[in-house]
């Protein structure tokens, strides 16, 4: 197998995790991703009575530091990975059993949830797989309570596009490509952060990594 055919195998996994790959993945992707999950979740700042709704959570594995925060927190993950749903779900069994966690299957655009459902929606590392973006953000919109917030993380583009199975369908953006996303579709940005990680060791390289947060209400 050449080089260029295990950069597309790895960036459809990092897009859609299937099979046993797909479990090495999502495992890769909670070392690779703690820095920007952890910036992420303290922006977040769940609080008592949330309802939260995070998309593309892949394992869950993140989602006990959520829960902890309060016993009236609510938690709802979306991804369109059948198996992220059900390793979300083995691993958060006792949130579930609780009544305090949910995972579904599918996408923003085809999943019905009521109007005015969440607190605060969140996501990392998605934006460069969104399809219609118009729908899928008016929708988000729509979902999320007057005065909630709607957070996303990405890495900016000028890292990204160093990496060498992003060319293979990731939609790549800076920070102020993002923010006009969002603010073209129904947002106002409200803070705009850009961290800088620690050396993170890939195969014997040390990466220096960086993350964008945007935080955003609806117009």
């Amino acid at each position: 197998m050449t080089d260029e055919e295990k950069f597309k195998i790895m960036a459809a996994q990092l897009r859609k995790p299937s099979g046993n790959e797909g479990l090495a993945t999502a495992d890769w992707m909670s070392n690779l991703n703690y820095h920007i999950i952890q910036e992420t979740l303290k922006i977040l700042n769940a609080g008592t009575n949330d309802s939260i709704l995070e998309i593309g959570m892949a394992n869950g594995y993140y989602v006990k530091e959520i829960l902890e925060r309060s016993e009236t927190i609510r938690y709802t993950g979306l991804d369109f990975s059948e198996l992220m749903v059900f390793e979300a779900r083995k691993l958060n069994a006792r949130w579930i059993e609780a009544g305090r966690a949910r995972f579904v299957h599918g996408d923003v655009n085809t999943t019905k949830f009521a109007d005015d459902t969440f607190d605060k929606i969140f996501t990392v590392n998605t934006i460069y797989f969104w399809e219609e973006e118009k729908s899928m953000l008016q929708n988000l919109g729509r979902i999320l309570k007057p005065g909630g917030e709607f957070i996303i993380a990405f890495r900016p583009k000028h890292q990204s596009e160093k990496f060498p199975f992003t060319k293979y369908g990731f939609k790549q953006y800076s920070l102020a490509e993002a923010a006009n996303l969002l603010v073209v579709n129904g947002f106002n940005i409200i803070d705009q952060i850009e961290n800088q990680e620690p050396g993170f060791d890939m195969d014997g390289q040390i990466l220096n990594l960086e993350n964008n947060i945007l935080v955003a209400v609806k117009s």
